[in-house]
């Protein structure tokens, strides 16, 4: 597991629109308008209604992205040193670094 560095910031990204995403054996790109971030480790969807699609564990199940593909981030949120979440309306995307 890779802390993330002290700087980081990726509030670059509020306002910009979530076009595609791209899933590998041990990566996942998240694809924007302007710019692509991309990473391995665990990330994890969830709704305002508290469900929580564990996204790593089921790679067959797109189950979760139709709520954030097509959106404009809101914000973001450094949660540890080795964890951030994106917004999106109704959803969050939580990478686990």
């Amino acid at each position: 597991m890779n802390i993330l560095p002290p700087d980081f910031d990726i509030s670059f990204l509020i306002g910009d629109e979530l076009m595609q995403v791209c899933i590998g054996l041990h990566q996942i790109q998240l694809r924007f308008e302007n710019c692509y971030i991309e990473g391995d480790g665990k990330i994890e969807i969830r709704s305002n209604d508290h469900t929580k699609v564990p996204v790593n564990e089921r790679w067959e199940s797109t189950e979760g992205f139709e709520k954030i593909i097509g959106k404009k981030v809101e914000t973001w949120c450094r949660i540890s040193d080795f964890c951030f979440s994106l917004k999106w309306g109704n959803a969050s995307l939580f990478f686990l670094h």
